[in-house]
């Protein structure tokens, strides 16, 4: 397969990380942020502090930041200050990497439509955060939303090699084995729980991304059907927001969920939302 290389990185890197670093991932880490104009608030229905930027203006929809391994709430700093131009209030949560899963950001997403019953939501997932809003936002698990980006998803793109890679990892039998086995795991059921949207989404990839899977990507989209939109940067790595050009890049996507919340199909998720979270 095309992408094989990557796999296969991925597999060496965290084989590397547990024989050689102990458990420490294999991913860039996020440095010289800081959370800009936020302020930490604490909400009702989320058991964590949580970053908050304000909307310039009256808000037209609210955001939801799901950062990847290694990130915290502050890697939306840059985006959400984009975002505020375009009326958009941005909350992102910290999430521990070791235990991260689609049950905390469900659970995130019932606390910021409870906060604000009136307003579209929308969730937007970096690397294995995105895969991990897959599984959240599964019919039934968490209140409606009136969009999703998925920034770099990070999915498996095959069974096969997920289940190869994750007996690889198991047969060590170490903490940081387990760990890398879990991220397999979850980046393999991100694969499994892409289904014909049920909103918009909004895909963002760049072809110089070498953390995630191009062909994970490419499946995805497939499965998402016609309810996805897909945008590939071709100059753009793993962290979009982040890379060169990423100002620009989060000003397209506040564009893009800005037009989607002022939709009338984003105010009845808004309205179904509230009721669900109430």
């Amino acid at each position: 397969m095309a992408d094989a290389p990557v796999r296969l990185r991925v597999l060496v890197a965290a084989l590397v990380a547990v024989l050689v670093d102990g458990c420490v991932p294999p991913l860039p880490a996020v440095t010289g942020l800081d959370g800009g104009a936020a302020r930490q608030i604490a909400i009702a229905g989320w058991s964590r502090p949580l970053l908050a930027w304000p909307a310039q203006g009256p808000a037209v929809a609210v955001v939801l930041g799901i950062h990847g391994l290694r990130g915290s709430a502050a890697v939306f700093a840059a985006p959400a200050r984009m975002w505020s131009g375009a009326g958009l209030a941005t909350y992102a949560v910290t999430l521990d990497q070791a235990t991260m899963s689609g049950d905390d950001i469900a659970a995130a997403v019932r606390a910021v439509a409870q906060r604000h019953p009136t307003l579209p939501l929308v969730v937007v997932g970096e690397s294995l955060g995105a895969s991990l809003v897959l599984a959240a936002l599964a019919p039934g698990r968490s209140p409606p939303v009136a969009a999703v980006v998925l920034a770099a998803p990070a999915v498996w793109p095959d069974a096969l090699s997920a289940q190869v890679a994750v007996a690889a990892l198991r047969l060590l039998d170490t903490p940081a084995a387990r760990f890398w086995a879990g991220v397999v795991e979850k980046m393999d059921a991100a694969r499994d729980a892409a289904a014909p949207a049920p909103c918009p989404v909004l895909v963002l990839s760049g072809r110089r991304d070498t953390v995630v899977s191009r062909q994970g990507t490419t499946t995805l989209v497939a499965r998402l059907g016609a309810g996805a939109t897909w945008w590939d940067y071709p100059d753009g790595g793993h962290t979009l927001f982040r890379d060169p050009g990423g100002d620009a890049n989060a000003a397209r996507v506040g564009a893009w969920v800005a037009a989607q919340a002022r939709a009338p199909a984003a105010r009845t998720a808004a309205s179904a939302a509230a009721a669900a979270a109430g």
